[in-house]
């Protein structure tokens, strides 16, 4: 008998070991990779500073690195942000026409719903509030395999409105989103102390690797989302295939197939949605709060200086020293790049500075698919049109954005964004009459599109501009537009936060946790407590 028993210990304990062994041992992998960079630059706050010294330089002022650069300002750093452009904020920010405004690519924020999530913390951390930078948005409507489904969180859930379509999946229904729900809380809790999910590699840094192996206990939903990819997820609560098409809807923005999107990823970044019932608008385009971020650098001693575009990031002796602009010199011991990869890597830090392994690896990373944008204004009242419309069906979405923030359109009148995946290889070089002609022919049948949801939209249209993925490419410096940079597919390894040069960070939709203003903000955050060194 007691042999029986031993062997069946034993027996467990080889299938326990079997199995956690197998799920740790990519983290184990990601872990010696993330150490061979784990680099620690020790900076002085209180050593008195020459004008053109820093404790900390960001280049570029996207809410990756306005986020980094707020933080480390109110924790004492003295801060300088650069930014090449004559507004901050890259794609957190937006532009006036005739009374009309319009952001430049962002319409809907998560990472708002829960204490502890990710924008919480920023503002928490700044000192700002959420009603005063932030709309919530809870009325959309999705088209998807032949539906037409109208969402609002005040009196129709999604579990309430799925149930009445799909009768014969109510059950699954509730309990998919009920887990999902669990899972996406699990995966922020016990964030007050950093404000961030932490990845497994720095789970084991922060707080030692004790702490990794405890994870599937202590977050045992998230856990079984993060193994498993979208479809597995999908396939494991559903049958009907019009159900599992609605509700994998917006991965069409992740534009990755449902088998290559982790569960974990399809939660925060699509899910969410869902499951709260919207996201939020930012005030003005995001005007208001990219300069709250800036005064509070320059309240902090530090510097936002626009039209001033870094040419170099300067090394010496493999070690990050400060940036030139224009031929002028700004000296720092930390660098962090709001920039993305390929241009930080390429053409600020210069492969002469770089492994060739390294190197190559970036270089054959896929992009990711970039979109043609336009910026309607019409003189028609559009209240009675949900604020959020996203068309699988057709493949394209819109916005009707002063119906949920009215200062963005004249009294009576809609200020609308239109939105359509696209690739910079369609259209031809900027500037010559064959790329205005196909920029043309783009706008006229996207509002067309638009015009069979909204009859005769095309003829009050009074105000008109478009963005193509080569627009995209020439102001924010990414390669092809690309709106993620790389591929927002699991079989991807995005760069590190922290490069294989002492003292330069990154802080983009490159890195880690890709693309999506609460993606890069999380980015942002992490940066800043490396350099912090992780104090509490």
């Amino acid at each position: 008998m007691l042999t029986v028993i031993i062997a069946g210990i034993l027996l467990s304990t080889g299938i326990t070991f079997f199995y956690l062994y197998r799920s740790l041992k990519p983290v184990y992998k990601d872990y010696r990779a993330f150490k061979r960079y784990d680099w620690r630059v020790n900076i002085d706050k209180s050593k008195a500073k020459a004008d053109h010294e820093f404790d900390v330089i960001i280049v570029g002022s996207g809410i990756g690195g306005l986020s980094c650069g707020s933080m480390l300002a109110a924790k004492g750093y003295k801060v300088l942000v650069l930014e090449q452009a004559q507004n901050l904020g890259g794609y957190f920010s937006g532009f006036k026409r005739n009374g009309f405004q319009f952001s430049v690519g962002v319409e809907d924020v998560s990472g708002l719903w829960v204490e502890n999530g990710t924008l919480m913390y920023l503002l928490k951390m700044t000192g700002l509030k959420k009603e005063d930078y932030f709309i919530e948005n809870t009325v959309r409507q999705y088209y998807a395999n032949g539906m037409d489904i109208l969402l609002d969180s005040g009196s129709r859930n999604i579990t309430q409105v799925l149930s009445t379509l799909f009768p014969d999946e109510k059950e699954n229904i509730a309990r998919f989103f009920d887990d999902a729900k669990k899972a996406y809380e699990e995966f922020f809790s016990g964030n007050r102390e950093y404000g961030i999910p932490l990845s497994p590699d720095l789970i084991v840094k922060v707080f030692g690797v004790k702490k990794l192996l405890r994870f599937p206990k202590e977050k045992p939903n998230f856990y079984k989302w993060a193994t498993k990819n979208f479809k597995q997820k999908l396939d494991e609560y559903f049958k009907d295939r019009k159900l599992i098409d609605f509700v994998s809807t917006l991965t069409h923005y992740i534009d990755a197939p449902l088998e290559k999107v982790k569960g974990s990823t399809a939660i925060v970044a699509c899910l969410s949605y869902l499951i709260y019932g919207g996201g939020y608008l930012p005030k003005n385009a995001g005007i208001p709060f990219t300069r709250a971020l800036h005064k509070l650098i320059e309240k902090k001693g530090g510097s936002v200086l626009t039209n001033h575009k870094v040419d170099k990031i300067n090394i010496v002796d493999g070690v990050v020293s400060g940036v030139s602009v224009n031929g002028q010199s700004f000296s720092a011991p930390v660098v962090v790049s709001n920039a993305n990869a390929l241009h930080t890597y390429f053409d600020l830090v210069g492969e002469e500075n770089l492994d060739k392994k390294f190197t190559g690896r970036i270089k054959n990373l896929r992009l990711s698919t970039s979109v043609f944008s336009a910026y309607l204004g019409v003189d028609m009242d559009l209240t009675k049109y949900p604020a959020i419309i996203a068309n699988k069906d057709k493949r394209f979405g819109f916005a009707i954005t002063s119906n949920i923030d009215p200062s963005r359109a004249p009294k009576g009148q809609a200020s609308v964004c239109v939105i359509e995946k696209d690739i910079a290889a369609h259209f031809p070089e900027r500037g010559t009459a064959a790329y205005r002609d196909k920029k043309a022919q783009k706008l006229n049948a996207l509002i067309d599109k638009v015009e069979q949801l909204i009859p005769s939209f095309g003829k009050h249209i009074v105000v008109q501009d478009a963005a193509t993925p080569r627009t995209f490419e020439r102001y924010t410096s990414m390669p092809e537009g690309a709106m993620y940079c790389f591929e927002q597919s699991s079989e991807i390894k995005r760069p590190q936060f922290k490069s294989p040069v002492k003292g330069l960070y990154l802080a983009s939709a490159s890195t880690g946790h890709g693309g999506g203003i609460e993606s890069v903000v999380m980015t942002g955050i992490i940066c800043s407590h490396d350099i912090n060194n992780w104090e509490r």
